[in-house]
This record gives C-alpha cells, structure tokens and sequence, in this order.
C-alpha cells in the first residue's frame, strides 16, 4: 500500500489509514516491511 499514514495491528489482521482515502481494515494478513521513506507497507497472508 502506498501513501500510508498510520498502522494499527489487530488480532486478525491490520488497519490501515492513507492520505486520500478512509481508514481500513484487512484480515488475514501479517506486517512484512516498512519504507518510511516511501510511505509503503508490505503486507503478506498468514
């Protein structure tokens, strides 16, 4: 995901909120990588 503004790790999974767009959750994941630099998450399934 790109243009990410805050990360909050759930039970089951991630919310995720971006400049242009409302905050979201996604299930079913695990956090791989941050780029701070790039505003990027990578997020693989569990």
């Amino acid at each position: 995901m790109e243009n990410v503004t805050s990360l909050e790790l759930l039970t089951d999974g991630v919310r995720i909120a971006t400049l242009f767009e409302e905050p979201r959750e996604i299930v079913g994941v695990q956090l791989l990588k941050i780029d701070f630099l790039a505003g990027t998450v990578i997020l693989v399934g569990k």
